[in-house]
């Protein structure tokens, strides 16, 4: 019994408030005319915060600069690092430190995927 709560101790979970440090593994557009252009991979951070219900990007300069996207109410479970989040013209999708991002404009579509760890 003893070992299995120490093991137990030494698991963690995602909360709210946790922030997390991503390393970016695909950037890029593709345009109205099937264009596909790569860009530069940068990091980025973003923490998740109950008051607003969402992911918070921090002001690195990034994709996503100071960017906040709402997490779906349905399907999202911080706890257990698996979540979905969206707004007007973004998709993400994040399972156990995966994320992918999509970005959908009047010129075409963004994607971002990367590796995040708790920090």
């Amino acid at each position: 019994m003893l070992i299995v709560l120490m093991l137990l101790s030494t698991m963690t979970y995602a909360d709210w408030g946790d922030t997390y440090f991503c390393t970016a593994t695909h950037h890029s557009r593709v345009d109205l005319d099937g264009e596909r252009t790569p860009f530069k991979l940068k990091d980025f951070t973003f923490h998740l915060s109950k008051e607003k219900n969402a992911m918070v990007f921090d002001s690195s300069e990034n994709f996503f600069q100071f960017t906040v996207i709402g997490l779906a109410e349905l399907g999202s479970f911080p706890n257990l690092e698996s979540w979905s989040a969206e707004d007007e013209n973004s998709k993400v999708v994040f399972i156990e430190g995966k994320f992918v991002h999509s970005f959908v404009g009047g010129s075409g579509v963004t994607v971002n995927t990367a590796t995040c760890q708790k920090t």
